[in-house]
């Protein structure tokens, strides 16, 4: 929809904002539509691999 960014779309679908460069490197034409879409936009959410965090690992 109209407004949406990378960033909040990795929130809403994966729970965090970390996967955007793997949401790029699946989708390497949306870096021209710029920060912000349009309504109409499509975006291929792939498979990511999820790595605990640096602090996640050393404290559990």
């Amino acid at each position: 929809k109209d407004g949406d960014t990378l960033d909040w779309i990795c929130k809403q679908y994966y729970g965090e904002e970390s996967f955007v460069l793997q949401v790029l490197d699946a989708n390497p034409r949306l870096v021209e539509q710029g920060p912000v879409f349009t309504a109409g936009i499509e975006v291929f959410l792939p498979e990511v691999s999820r790595i605990p965090k640096i602090n996640e690992a050393l404290f559990q």
